[in-house]
């Protein structure tokens, strides 16, 4: 601990500066428009250097111009009675003055905003010292600037994307990107999954992953303030933050909504995603037109995968706060629809349900029911999306100990659900205050309540289950060997190919038995034309019939031989060995395999279970495998579970170059796959869910602290 540190925790508080009782003044600069909302007439306010935008009636508008930092609440109050006939009193003008403070919307001397900064400092370190800081790292600051010369001198350069000829072409261009990529959809697709899967990439690929993030971001972020500057708005913050860990770029572009229309405010938002949408296209007609293996092919690939599908679906969803849900907001004439919906449907649980005092908006039947919706849509999506960072950093951690991954995800999600579990958690302190006389006057039945859950956490309800990655592979295979030494003469076969049983498949050429070939036909003639001589002298007839028959046996000994140099299928299936047509001119030894057949039209996975998950499947019931590429999941029958740890197939599982992280033992179940259609591939990797008995909720809940407690502490 430093001086500065130890003074800071030492000594007492010094009182802060008092500031003498002033009146709040409204900022000279006000920037304020008029716009048509769903509400009505509403004026959209932005004091000058702030970030948020105040939405004001055209009353609440006129009273605001009232404040001058000379008159009183009660002076501001009777002016505005006579101005407008609207009756309003002393403590109503000062309530509505406070609420537009706390967004620092009243204009402040630079002495007025030191005394305020110094009463603010005081505050936060007397939470500090009594720990009652209540933040949920949801979002940090780290870097941002001032980009409106940037962007000026940007929209001066490129402001020809706004005319309607460019607008053609660029739709031409997407047109004609989607024709090219959707040849090789499912493989586009199966790749982008991959390309945002964090967990199976090391840091280097990390380091990439947010190098290509960050600088899209920028694109999209310069898309977004360069339409602003085109409308006549200014744009006074761009920068870099974090939302839970995940780095993001932001740009303000407020005045907008303030300076511009619907229109306007359309095409702002609108732009970031298409920005990236037009190079991804232009990335795609290169990729298109480049040879495979080129640092050009393969960059133009992975701009395509980090500005592609996934962005669209991801920042075009209207349940998060992204550029979808600001595009639904002026599409259906809302301004924000997320707080209004989730204010509507928490007033209308705590007033329905619990009983509470609430003062819910009156809202027609339809409009109720819209609201509800979507505020469940969108609660189950964000929450979803903030589980889904809890179990990716699972995953990483379960890479380096699969016994102590639960430790890194549980902070994570303490930290993020921190606020939100307190809030829920005084929501039930109010709610026991208000009901206490009513759990009293009914103890027994509330008792059976509990009771009933306590036997329902105690049912064994849910299975077991776990989730790994298997391979897949036929069940009948063939290895072809040679059975006699020679050379590769011709490869009938290449892989992937069809085969029959009986078809060739590789012919080889020996010189020797090709030899032997001839030498047995030609003594074998010469002993039938002896024999036939023979015939017509009796005395020598029974040596002429023995050579005879010695030289048909040598001729058939040497046919024995030239039929292997010809090598066969023994099953009907596909050629599984790549690149068959390598062998061919190579000289190989008997014994050595040749190419390999498998048929396909049954398959088996093989599942790779780490020991710690082993109890986990005990009495396994049911598979449910989904292969990469596929968009419906696969069921098989359960064959083998090995009864000894097995060695893992290459690329099956990451390997640490970190001595102190230790694979653990793998056991391998095989599971039977019908593949009638032909579909499954042999090689085919994917994942597979694998559930186990069933066990009570409360052991499920459990049993991964009990667990880890009981392997550290035995």
């Amino acid at each position: 601990m430093n001086l500065a540190q130890v003074l800071h925790e030492a000594l007492p508080e010094a009182p802060p500066p008092n500031m003498r009782d002033v009146y709040p003044r409204v900022h000279p600069n006000l920037i304020a428009r008029e716009h048509k909302d769903r509400e009505g007439t509403m004026v959209r306010v932005i004091p000058p250097g702030g970030e948020l935008l105040f939405r004001l009636t055209k009353p609440q508008y006129e009273l605001v111009k009232l404040f001058d930092g000379q008159r009183s609440y009660a002076e501001v109050a009777q002016l505005f009675r006579q101005k407008n006939g609207i009756p309003v009193t002393e403590m109503q003008v000062k309530s509505f003055a406070d609420s537009l403070d706390k967004g620092d919307f009243w204009y402040r001397t630079p002495q007025e905003q030191s005394i305020l900064l110094c009463h603010k400092l005081m505050h936060d370190r007397h939470q500090h010292v009594h720990g009652a800081m209540s933040s949920d790292l949801a979002r940090l600051d780290l870097l941002f600037f001032d980009p409106d010369n940037y962007l000026a001198w940007a929209y001066s350069k490129l402001k020809f994307m706004y005319t309607p000829w460019f607008f053609a072409v660029t739709l031409v261009m997407f047109l004609v990107s989607i024709g090219l990529l959707s040849a090789r959809w499912d493989e586009l697709w199966s790749d982008s999954v991959s390309y945002y899967n964090l967990t199976d990439k090391g840091w280097y690929e990390l380091g990439i992953f947010f190098l290509a993030f960050v600088l899209l971001g920028a694109v999209h972020e310069t898309a977004h303030g360069m339409t602003v500057k085109h409308f006549g708005a200014g744009v006074h913050k761009m920068g870099f933050y974090l939302v839970y860990g995940v780095p993001a770029l932001f740009c303000d572009v407020t005045e907008v909504y303030v300076y511009g229309g619907r229109w306007a405010r359309i095409m702002t938002t609108f732009a970031g995603v298409w920005s990236e949408m037009m190079l991804a296209s232009v990335m795609t007609i290169v990729w298109w037109f480049t040879p495979r293996g080129t640092f050009l092919h393969d960059f133009c690939y992975t701009v395509i995968l980090a500005g592609g599908i996934l962005v669209v679906l991801i920042n075009w969803n209207p349940f998060s706060k992204l550029d979808g849900y600001f595009l639904f907001n002026e599409i259906f004439h809302f301004f924000d629809i997320k707080s209004q919906s989730t204010t509507f449907l928490v007033a209308w649980i705590r007033k329905n349900v619990f009983r509470l005092p609430a003062k819910v908006p009156l809202l027609s039947t339809a409009n109720q029911v819209a609201f509800a919706a979507y505020a469940l849509l969108s609660g189950f999506y964000c929450y979803g999306m903030l589980l889904f960072f809890v179990r990716i950093s699972y995953k990483v951690g379960y890479k380096y100990s699969p016994t102590w991954a639960f430790l890194p995800a549980a902070m994570l999600a303490l930290f993020i659900f921190k606020s939100r579990i307190r809030k829920l958690f005084h929501f039930f302190k109010e709610v026991y205050v208000d009901k206490k006389p009513l759990l009293i006057a009914h103890s027994r039945p509330l008792m059976a309540g509990a009771v009933a859950v306590a036997l329902l956490l105690g049912l064994p309800i849910f299975r077991e289950s776990t989730e790994q990655r298997f391979i897949l592979r036929p069940v009948t295979r063939a290895l072809l060997r040679a059975e006699v030494p020679g050379e590769v003469a011709e490869v009938l076969a290449d892989e992937g190919q069809t085969v029959t049983s009986g078809q060739a498949v590789v012919r080889l050429r020996n010189l020797e038995i090709d030899s032997a070939v001839a030498r047995a036909n030609m003594r074998s003639r010469v002993a039938n034309v002896q024999l036939a001589r023979a015939q017509l002298v009796p005395a020598s007839l029974g040596s002429a019939m023995a050579q005879a028959r010695e030289y048909d046996e040598e001729k058939r000994g040497a046919a024995s031989q030239n039929a292997q140099l010809t090598v066969t299928a023994p099953i009907s299936g596909i050629v599984l060995t790549p690149r068959v047509h390598d062998l061919t001119g190579s000289m190989v030894r008997a014994g050595t395999p040749l190419v390999e057949i498998g048929d396909v039209s049954t398959m088996e996975a093989r599942i790779f279970i780490p020991e710690v998950d082993m109890d986990s499947v005990a009495d396994l019931t049911r598979v449910s495998l989904r292969p990469e590429g596929f968009q419906r999941s696969v069921t098989g029958e359960i064959v083998s579970v090995s009864p000894a740890a097995e060695n893992v197939d290459a690329g099956m599982v990451s390997h640490s170059k970190y001595k102190g992280m230790r694979l653990p033992v793998f056991y391998v179940i095989t599971v039977r796959l019908p593949n009638d259609d032909g579909r499954l591939r042999p090689g085919t990797t994917g994942t597979v869910k694998l559930y186990g008995r069933r066990r009570p909720l409360i052991v499920t809940m459990l049993k991964p602290f009990a667990g880890a407690i009981a392997r550290r502490l035995w």
